[in-house]
């Protein structure tokens, strides 16, 4: 005997599975994320010996990112754009492909005066 679905149920079904399979996937690379205070990188670029060793999060498109190993990229969110330092890839990596995702980023600022204010990531999830 074979069960015949009404087609009200079909329905609700495919769109069901159409919406799942549409919905964004997050993947988190590095360390769990843990600050839940995000900065803007505005303010990190402003005022960065204020900023320096402390641990920010930040969040933003992600634009160019390293094509050798994915060790470094950078974020913009509409304020500004930082470059976050994955340390050669001793840290994590992220996909090469990643430009144009939307990132949250955890990391500490990093500023000596002799190159840009950076940030070194030690987590991002990236959607």
């Amino acid at each position: 005997m074979s069960v015949r679905l009404c087609p009200i149920v079909n329905i609700v079904l495919f769109f069901s599975l159409v919406v799942i399979g549409c919905q964004q996937k997050e993947k988190s690379y590095g360390q769990p994320i843990t600050a839940t205070e995000k900065t803007s990188i505005q303010e990190i670029v402003k005022s960065p010996t204020q900023y320096h060793g402390r641990v920010v999060l930040i969040e933003g498109k992600i634009g160019a990112v390293c094509q050798d190993m994915g060790c470094w990229f950078q974020v913009a969110d509409g304020t500004n754009q930082i470059k976050v330092d994955l340390q050669m890839g001793r840290l994590y990596v992220i996909p090469k492909n990643a430009s144009e995702k939307l990132a949250v980023v955890e990391g500490r600022v990093q500023y000596d005066g002799s190159r840009p204010v950076h940030l070194v990531g030690t987590g991002t999830t990236i959607r």
